[in-house]
């Protein structure tokens, strides 16, 4: 008589494989984390001189400076833009673990509202935080900040293109979560279209593409999600977290 056996390892490639990623990803997020350092010090000494340059260039009205004060200007926007994109990857990037506090949700909005009124400000665009129900629940509360953050960066994005330039932020508890949602006018995305959601896609110019990775990530590490819908004009984007030991007010 002849007898196989067959051992199925499946299951052992697969973790195998997760390792190798993983493996992976801490070392690119090494190598970011190295380059940004890198590169931020020159980049602060660059926009330090520019602005002292765009600040000796204001104080003369001759004509042909004015030219320069606008190269000069035009030279800090690019750099405060890179800045950004070089914090966005390294976010992105480094793992970073949970550390779960109490907190209270709607003062964490406030905070991340607050974090992005320079950018609402250029773009000559209003953020609201709606009056409605609080909810405390534990969460990782930098973390979440940062992708409620992201969320209103995209919506402020979107309302700079309308006539509505206004976006608002509003918490609501449901069941055992509370979902934090942002509402824009903008044109938005198609509801079909997941893509939004991958890293580096963007339907914007000069976007990284990472932000709604970002928040993503954040939601999948709270054992969360997030989603998008367009309620008639408007484009919501709802970010669930489970309250773990938190409850409602």
């Amino acid at each position: 008589m002849l007898w196989a056996v067959g051992v199925d390892v499946t299951e052992e490639r697969e973790a195998l494989v997760r390792a190798r990623e993983l493996e992976r990803i801490v070392a690119l997020g090494n190598m970011v984390s190295g380059l940004t350092h890198e590169l931020r010090n020159p980049l602060n000494g660059a926009l330090l001189q520019l602005t002292l340059l765009e600040r000796t260039l204001a104080r003369h009205r001759d004509e042909w400076i004015q030219p320069a004060a606008g190269a000069a200007a035009q030279a800090i926007v690019e750099i405060r833009r890179v800045s950004r994109i070089l914090d966005d990857f390294l976010v992105f990037t480094r793992p970073q673990p949970i550390h779960l506090e109490r907190t209270d949700v709607r003062q964490l909005a406030a905070r991340a509202i607050e974090r992005s009124a320079p950018r609402a400000h250029a773009a000559g665009v209003t953020v609201s935080l709606e009056i409605g129900a609080g909810a405390v629940a534990e969460i990782d509360p930098s973390r979440v900040e940062t992708a409620v953050y992201q969320l209103i960066a995209n919506a402020i994005d979107a309302a700079a293109a309308t006539t509505d330039r206004a976006a608002w932020v509003r918490i609501v508890a449901s069941g055992n979560s509370v979902v934090i949602e942002v509402e824009d006018h903008g044109v938005g995305v198609s509801a079909a279209d997941a893509s939004m959601f991958e890293p580096f896609f963007t339907t914007k110019t000069g976007g990284t593409g990472l932000g709604l990775s970002i928040v993503q990530r954040v939601a999948a590490d709270h054992g969360g999600s997030v989603t998008h819908e367009r309620r008639g004009d408007a484009t919501v984007f709802r970010l669930e977290l489970p309250f773990v030991g938190g409850v409602a007010n």
